[in-house]
């Protein structure tokens, strides 16, 4: 299990980017955050946090055709 630690706020411009069933890019959509988490073995990084078309947040890493995050 993921444990959150910290929250960070995200600069207006980011977004993350899902490819669709044909493999072509979609609509990228908002990075609002940055969480600082850690795994069960206790290794830490920092993972983009999205809001989706529901106003849900989540990590977009979980998500299906996720490719990466566009900054600009």
């Amino acid at each position: 299990m993921t444990k959150i630690l910290q929250i960070i706020p995200a600069s207006g411009n980011m977004e993350a980017l899902f490819v669709d069933d044909k493999g072509d890019t979609g609509t990228g959509l908002p990075i609002v955050c940055f969480a600082l988490v850690e795994d069960e073995n206790k290794q830490r990084k920092v993972c983009p946090m999205y809001m989706d078309a529901f106003g849900e947040v989540d990590f977009p890493e979980d998500e299906t055709g996720y490719t990466g995050v566009s900054v600009g």
